[in-house]
Formats: structure tokens, C-alpha cells, sequence
């Protein structure tokens, strides 16, 4: 009988040890990352004090941050504001606070000055990771990193390792991204750091959450997945602030789409449509919509669900966010598929394929060759080959990305396909090594599916 993630952690670990595939430094990752994430569990507070009240917080970011200066008077330009997932955010001044040398920006020591200066780089970060600059986006996290190492306080260390995470996730690194969102939740003090949303937009503790719950997601464990979806959601609504209830809600629900728990999804989902419309959130609505689209598509309701992927996509695209584009075009791809409109499937797969290439976007790049692999296979004409060689493409980029749900989804495509022509030795032998790797979520929709491949080839 596995060993499922509410056993003691130290049998888990026991058991990871003496029974999990994979080389000695992985073990280690693996190790080190379930202990961190006990650890982090054990330390949550039962209850979060409420929050000052966002007009509060936007009163005291225009009082502190009007201007920054650096040395000498030279590169000097102004802060504004900006609403990106509802809360106030910190963001350079266009072109000026892009070119800012990282270096001067963090150069003071300590102090208030020293964070409002670590929130221009927070800005400059939002500003490339929104827009898809991921490559750009990965440099100044890793700059922000080395200076907050320098620091003696935490805050900065702790929000430099949640940018880590977050980069790393979406370029499709799941167990580094592990890591270092483990080594912020671990840092993550409530009475010490809960302020710093007045800074960053939303509660740093709750979006590490949100984060690592989804590189659980990719990394196979489902159950702990959706633990830290539980969590960050408890500690959002008792914090009350407009920025960290957004990014709980829409992150929440994008990881249950990913669990396949649609009806739970859809109710987050519709939360997050009404805070957006409530809190003045334009990206957050394109989300919504966007993933009201992703669950029509996966509860059979595809006639509407072209226009919502579509119009998602297209909110998106006015506030110059391009994350979750290769995501949005993939499932919007299963939607036309869903229509029988074929040629638009292939169109929005390729585009999928394109800025997943241009903005190094990768963390979906296994499921748009799989969708792609599925959409031949339904093609009674089309030479099976075609399928196969999408379905072992996205078997070799999720095991490169140790995506273990990702794998699993590819192995019960391809296990299927070759079942259908009569190579169902070959289709056992495929599926039997990734469905035995998992510990957790045997109720959930991609495991029953596989199980139930496995049987039928038994």
C-alpha cells in the first residue's frame, strides 16, 4: 500500500528513500524539499491578524515612495503606481527603471531605504515577467538574490527566493523552483513580513504558496498540491487585501485545473471574476476568463469555450501580459478541436509552440506537444507515426523537466495509441514504471485514467 502525504513525515521520507527511482542528488533534492515543506506547515499560524485596509496601504506607498534618487543625481526617475492583481506594486518608471543598474539600486545597506530600493527591482522584475521576458526576468531575480544575501534582514532574502520560484516554474526548472519556494515559505514570519504587501502587491507568504503549489502540480505531488492551494486560500481571506486575494484565488484555481478538479475551479474562478470587477483588475480578469474557458473545454461545454479562451487572451494582451500565453493557446486549441474546427486547433498549437520558443515559457511545452499528438490521433486517416512522434516528444520533455504529471499524461496517450494497433505489451511496459512513481492521488482524474488503461491492458 503507498504511502500517502498525510503519513509522518518521517515514514514518507523512509519510504522515498529506500523505494523512489531516480539518482542519489535527486534523492537529495526530494528529501530536502519534503522536509521543507513540512516544516513550513508546521510553522503556519492558525490564523493570520487582518491586514490594514488596501486605501490604507495605497496611503502609505504614496507617502513613502515618491522619488528615488541614487547617488551622485544621475540616474534618478519617478515611482508610480500600477494595479496588477489588484494591490499596488512598485514599478520603475518605463525605460529609465529597466536600465537601472541593479548594483545601485540595492546598494544601501539596511533600512527603509533599502527596501523601497529593493521594490524598483521588484518592479522591473514584474515588468518582464508579465510581458514574457523571462530570460531578462531570471537575471534581475538572480541579481536580486545576490544582494539580498548581502542583507541582515530577511524580508529581502525572502521575497528574492520567491522571484526565484517563480521564474524557474514558469520556464519549466519544477524542482529547483521547489527549493527555493520551500527556502521562502521557511522564511516567511507573519508578524514580521505581512507587511511587505504594502510593497509588493500582494502577501509574499501566500504567493510562494501559490507558486509552489503549482510546481507540485508539474512535480506528480497532487495531494500536497492541493494542500498549499487550501492554505494559501485560508490565509488570503483572513488577510482580507485585495492583491494577495486575487493572486490566491486565480492561482488556486489554475492548479485545480490542473488536478482536474473542474467544479472546484469553476467556483474559484467565478470569485475571482467578481474580485476583478470589484477591485478594478484588468489581468486578473483576462485569467478568469481565460480559465472559465480551460473548465468549459473539460466539462464538455466547448461551444463558448473559443470565445472566452479568446477574449482571456485578449485582455491579457492589452495590459502587455504574456505569461500563460503557450497555456491559454493550448487549451484553446482543445477547444476548437472540441468544435471540429481542426485547422484552427493546429493554428493556435503552433502559435502555442512559438512564444513558448520566444519568451522561454516552457512549463506547459509537454502538453502542447501532447494536445498536438491527440489531435492527429483523432484523424482516422492520418498516419499513426504523426501521433507517436508527439507523444515521445512530450514523454522527453517532461522527463527532462521531471514533470512526473506531465509524464504520466504522455505515457497514457502513447499507451493508449499503441494499444489501439495491437502493441499492448509495449503499452503495459510504457505505463506501468510512471503510474508505480506515484504516492498520491489515486482519486484524481489523470491517475483514474491511467489505472484504467492499465487494467484494460492487463
Amino acid at each position: 500500500m503507498p504511502i500517502r502525504s498525510n503519513a509522518p513525515v518521517s515514514n514518507r521520507l523512509l519510504w522515498t528513500t529506500r523505494h523512489r527511482s531516480g539518482g542519489a542528488a535527486q534523492q537529495r533534492e526530494d528529501l530536502l524539499a519534503e522536509i521543507g515543506e513540512h516544516v513550513a506547515l508546521r510553522r503556519a499560524p492558525a490564523r493570520a491578524e487582518r491586514a490594514p485596509a488596501d486605501l490604507a496601504q495605497q496611503a502609505r506607498v504614496r507617502e513613502q515612495v515618491q522619488v528615488v534618487t541614487h547617488r551622485g543625481g544621475r540616474d534618478r526617475f519617478a515611482l508610480h503606481e500600477r494595479h496588477v492583481g489588484g494591490g499596488q506594486r512598485i514599478v520603475g518608471d518605463g525605460e529609465r527603471a529597466q536600465r537601472a543598474d541593479p548594483q545601485r539600486v540595492g546598494e544601501h545597506p539596511e533600512g527603509e531605504d533599502a527596501l523601497l530600493r529593493f521594490s524598483v527591482m521588484y518592479g522591473q522584475w514584474t515588468g518582464n515577467f508579465s510581458a514574457g521576458n523571462l530570460v531578462r526576468a531570471a537575471e534581475q531575480a538572480k541579481q536580486f538574490l545576490a544582494l539580498a544575501e548581502k542583507q541582515t534582514r530577511s524580508a529581502p532574502l525572502l521575497v528574492a527566493h520567491r522571484l526565484m520560484g517563480g521564474t524557474l516554474l514558469v520556464s519549466g526548472e519544477f524542482q529547483t523552483a521547489r527549493l527555493h519556494l520551500n527556502r521562502a515559505i521557511a522564511l516567511y514570519v507573519p508578524e514580521e513580513h505581512r507587511s511587505l504587501a504594502t510593497r509588493f502587491g500582494q502577501d509574499i507568504g501566500v504567493a510562494t504558496l501559490a507558486y509552489r503549489s503549482l510546481a507540485l502540480c508539474h512535480l506528480g505531488y497532487l495531494e500536497r498540491a492541493l494542500a498549499d492551494v487550501d492554505e494559501a486560500l485560508k490565509r488570503a481571506r483572513d488577510l482580507g487585501q485585495a492583491g494577495t486575494l486575487l493572486y490566491a484565488v486565480g492561482m488556486g484555481a489554475l492548479s485545480e485545473i490542473h488536478c482536474g478538479r473542474f467544479r472546484v475551479a469553476e467556483a474559484l474562478v467565478e470569485e475571482l471574476l467578481g474580485f476583478s470587477e470589484k477591485y478594478g483588475s484588468p489581468p486578473w480578469k483576462g485569467i478568469g476568463e481565460l480559465l472559465r474557458g480551460c473548465i468549459f473545454v473539460a466539462t464538455n461545454r466547448g461551444e463558448n469555450a473559443t470565445q472566452l479562451i479568446g477574449s482571456g487572451l485578449s485582455v491579457l494582451a492589452a495590459t502587455r501580459t504574456t505569461v500563460f500565453s503557450p497555456f491559454g493557446l493550448t487549451w484553446l486549441a482543445r477547444a476548437h478541436a472540441a468544435c471540429g474546427q481542426v485547422a484552427e486547433a493546429r493554428n493556435a498549437l503552433s502559435r502555442a509552440l512559438d512564444v513558448a520558443g520566444k519568451t522561454n515559457e516552457t512549463w506547459d511545452e509537454a502538453e502542447i506537444h501532447r494536445t498536438a499528438g491527440e489531435l492527429a490521433a483523432s484523424d482516422p486517416h492520418a498516419d499513426p507515426k504523426i501521433s507517436e512522434s508527439y507523444f515521445h516528444q512530450s514523454l522527453t520533455i517532461a522527463r527532462r523537466q521531471n514533470a512526473k504529471s506531465f509524464e504520466l499524461r504522455a505515457a497514457t496517450s502513447l499507451g493508449r495509441l499503441w494499444r489501439n494497433h495491437g502493441r499492448r505489451d509495449a503499452a503495459r511496459e510504457l505505463l506501468v514504471p510512471i503510474f508505480d512513481w506515484f504516492t498520491e492521488g489515486f482519486d484524481l482524474p489523470d491517475l483514474v485514467e491511467a489505472k484504467a488503461l492499465l487494467e484494460e491492458l492487463q
